[in-house]
């Protein structure tokens, strides 16, 4: 992928996922490249939404491990959201 602006690459896969113009309103394989290169390049919202797509398989071959890798990377980097979603596992690591 060319472009290495990370708010830029996080932008353009939210807007194919949840975008006026997206039909399904969940990402797809795009997407999950879009904030994969992001996360790479240390955006922590891409973190986020790379988990999601693993967590429930957007784009992707779903994998409650690696979601769970990245929730916590994006936790550690103080997104509030991962943070939660990286308790859940947690408490209840039967789902991984």
């Amino acid at each position: 992928m060319k472009n290495k602006n990370p708010k830029l690459l996080f932008k353009l896969a939210y807007d194919l996922a949840f975008g006026e113009e997206s039909k399904s309103q969940k990402p797809g394989k795009k997407s999950y490249d879009y904030w994969a290169t992001a996360s790479a390049l240390g955006h922590v919202r891409s973190m986020f939404y790379l988990g999601t797509c693993f967590d429930h398989g957007y784009g992707v071959k779903r994998d409650l491990k690696q979601a769970f890798k990245w929730y916590l990377k994006a936790a550690e980097l103080g997104h509030r959201d991962s943070s939660l979603n990286s308790l859940f596992w947690i408490f209840f690591p039967l789902y991984l």
